[in-house]
């Protein structure tokens, strides 16, 4: 019997692949900027291996990110939800969080805000 992925490494695996498809790249293109396979990297985006922390440094820096959006999803060290429904929030926040027009998002991040909290 195989080893069950554990949900936080799945969420950030998740985060991972949204992060290279927002950026139109390939999984060779990945590969290459963590100097491994893309069958590792398909490993690190599926939660079936744990991603090592220099390679997360490196993501950091290729994005131009911080380290927060690696961990979307996930609140109080444990998983928040590993629905699809969870996952497609986070899906979109991560998309508000990349967004250039930062006037735009604001808008946007307190919509939400009002819709979900008032």
């Amino acid at each position: 019997m195989g080893q069950q992925v554990p949900c936080e490494a799945k969420i950030i695996g998740a985060t991972l692949k949204r992060l290279r498809k927002a950026a139109g790249l390939s999984l060779m293109d990945i590969a290459r900027a963590l100097e491994v396979s893309y069958q590792q990297v398909q490993k690190y985006e599926t939660g079936n291996n744990r991603f090592p922390l220099e390679k997360l440094h490196q993501l950091k820096e290729f994005y131009n990110i911080d380290y927060d959006v690696f961990f979307a999803g996930l609140s109080g060290g444990g998983p928040l939800l590993c629905s699809e429904e969870a996952q497609g929030i986070v899906s979109y926040g991560m998309k508000l969080n990349m967004m250039s027009d930062k006037a735009l998002q604001a808008k946007l991040l307190k919509a939400l805000d009002i819709f979900l909290f008032d």
